[in-house]
């Protein structure tokens, strides 16, 4: 059995756009919360190489998220500017306005660094305790 999906509308696409910058900034709250535990002494008892990793999975991750907020940000400020022109909102959007892939390239890669950064900072703090059994 397919699903049958409805066409979408500036109005439903605007509303995935905030969406998708809500999530961005809960989940980059995620990667503010490892600042913090990068900042304790189990932290720096861990070997210099897994501290910069961490360190750089957490900058470039920081990055990313910056860049798919302002990206999606765009979209929706363009899709808004629609509207205010007279486009109705709740009219099909049309073809020329796919989902925008480099907006959603960074998201999926500053996803993955969180992941990484927390992975990692898991690493480190087993290697820490795995000194002092």
């Amino acid at each position: 059995m397919t699903e049958q999906t409805q066409p979408e509308t500036y109005k439903s696409r605007l509303r995935q756009y905030q969406r998708r910058g809500d999530m961005i900034i809960w989940v980059g709250a995620g990667l503010a919360g490892l600042i913090g535990l990068a900042n304790t002494s189990t932290f720096n008892t861990a070997p210099g190489f897994l501290r910069a990793l961490e360190v750089t999975a957490i900058v470039i991750g920081a990055a990313f998220f910056g860049s798919a907020r302002v990206k999606f940000e765009w979209e929706a400020t363009l899709i808004r500017r629609k509207i205010q022109d007279g486009a109705n909102a709740t009219s099909n959007l049309p073809a020329e306005n796919p989902w925008p892939k480099d907006a959603e390239a960074s998201w999926n890669s500053a996803f993955f660094c969180l992941l990484a950064a927390g992975l990692i900072m898991l690493v480190c703090f087993w290697w820490q305790v795995s000194w002092h059994i």
